[in-house]
């Protein structure tokens, strides 16, 4: 069985990160279908657990390929039965494949979270149907009031080119 990490338009034979997938078994790729490859490590094993380490395992491995090239990660947990099988299922996905790694191309992934700026117990001057009282914070803006059981604050999109 093979555990897909990424899929990648290939770049030929490319120097490959040395890192370890499930059961500690390295990564390697091969070409699926006409110019895009696979990042994959063969699995004993017919299912991965979610769990905290397992998903750590494999956001290591994407985050190893990155530097590689444009990338587009797999959901956790994919796994295929051979070459042959990953073939079959990534072919039908060819164009979308390559649009999705256009996309992406030259971009960097962050992740946000957002924190409630007041509990809604501590709200006092709290205006009806809202959770909390107007947000007065210089570089936040408030939401659309709805009913909600907290309150968000939107953050300010700021485009940052990346270096070559």
């Amino acid at each position: 069985m093979l555990y897909l990490y990424a899929v990648a338009k290939s770049q030929g034979r490319v120097p490959f990160p040395a890192v370890r997938g499930f059961d500690a078994a390295p990564l390697y790729a091969f070409s699926v279908v006409h110019d895009l490859m696979v990042a994959v490590s063969d699995l004993a094993r017919g299912v991965v657990p979610a769990t905290g380490d397992a998903l750590y395992t494999h956001e290591q491995a994407i985050a190893a390929l990155m530097p590689w090239g444009t990338v587009l990660p797999m959901r956790f947990g994919t796994i295929v039965n051979g070459p042959a099988a990953c073939r079959d299922r990534l072919a039908d996905f060819h164009d979308v494949l390559r649009a999705d790694l256009a996309r992406v191309r030259g971009c960097v992934e962050f992740g946000v979270r957002l924190i409630p700026l007041v509990e809604p117990e501590a709200a006092s001057d709290t205006a009806p149907g809202c959770a909390a009282p107007p947000i007065s914070a210089p570089d936040c803006t408030p939401t659309v009031r709805r009913p909600w059981p907290r309150p968000w604050c939107t953050m300010p999109w700021i485009p940052m080119p990346l270096k070559p």
